[in-house]
């Protein structure tokens, strides 16, 4: 896939990229309306989960397992709603809650409206490794779930530094992958 060249802001209609802090700011938007969501979802899945755990010493480590595939299941159940959240939002309108304040939209690289998949896609591009992490979590294997960790955290900083740092396209990797951009609206 090759990038495509910059689009000048003065031709009447053209795709207008945003600033890596706009996308930024839209991201922090969005997750500002999901966290508590996750957070209701945590607090859900921790209160049934640990309603049966045994208060014994003896099964310490039955507990302890129990707590860390509790975590693993809320990661998981908040990347499925990020997800859900994403792919949703971008395939109805191109705009989540957070870009619709920002004014901003995800399109195709010709500018044209998103479909299902592909915004399906990005999300699953995206929030991909949060699913190995998630599984990595049912092992139990502390140094197994600290190394998929540093992975995904290294994965979502890089993915959020190129749009940050790429001035010519100001895409990030999985618009790259998936063939689409943000774009600022006009008027």
């Amino acid at each position: 896939m090759t990038d495509q060249p910059p689009i000048s802001s003065a031709i009447p209609g053209a795709l207008v990229r945003p600033s890596g802090w706009q996308r930024f700011f839209s991201t922090c938007l969005d997750w500002a309306i999901l966290f508590p969501i996750i957070l209701l979802i945590a607090l859900v899945v921790s209160t049934l989960t640990h309603s049966t755990a045994a208060v014994d010493s003896e099964v310490h480590q039955r507990d302890m397992t129990l707590i860390v595939h509790t975590l693993g299941l809320i990661y998981l159940l908040a990347a499925l709603v990020a997800i859900f959240y994403y792919s949703i939002f971008h395939a109805w309108k191109g705009q989540t809650i957070g870009k619709m304040v920002c004014k901003l939209r995800l399109v195709n690289l010709d500018g044209s409206h998103v479909s299902w998949r592909k915004a399906l896609a990005r999300s699953l591009v995206y929030y991909g490794l949060t699913f190995i992490y998630c599984i990595i979590f049912f092992t139990a294997n502390i140094t197994a779930i600290t190394i998929a960790g540093f992975i995904e955290t290294a994965w979502v900083l890089i993915d959020m530094s190129f749009q940050m740092i790429d001035t010519r396209t100001q895409r990030s990797l999985h618009d790259r992958i998936c063939g689409t951009r943000v774009i600022k609206e006009t008027l």
